[in-house]
C-alpha cells in the first residue's frame, strides 16, 4: 500500500524545501485551471483531507523520476566558436 504524503512529507522525501514543493504545486494547478497543463508539471492530488491535497509516494516518486532536468526545454544556443 502506498503512503499518502503531504507538501511537507513531499519536501522531505525528494530533499527539497517546503517552499520549492509548494511553489511546484501552486503553478501547475494554474496551469491546469488556466487549460495550458505543461510536461513536467508537479501532478494533481491523488486525494483531500479537508483543504489538504496528498499525494501517494508512489505518484511523487514516478513524477521525480520523469520530470526535465535543469535546462531542459531549450534556453539560448550556445556560442560556437
Amino acid at each position: 500500500m502506498a503512503d499518502l504524503l503531504d507538501l511537507q512529507a513531499i519536501a522531505t522525501h525528494l530533499g527539497l524545501s517546503y517552499e520549492t514543493v509548494r511553489s511546484y504545486h501552486t503553478k501547475a494547478e494554474a496551469n491546469r485551471r488556466a487549460g495550458r497543463p505543461k510536461v513536467g508539471d508537479f501532478p494533481p492530488p491523488d486525494n483531500m483531507f479537508g483543504r489538504s491535497p496528498v499525494w501517494q509516494d508512489t505518484t511523487i516518486d514516478q513524477w521525480a523520476a520523469h520530470r526535465p532536468g535543469r535546462g531542459a526545454g531549450g534556453g539560448r544556443p550556445r556560442k560556437q566558436p
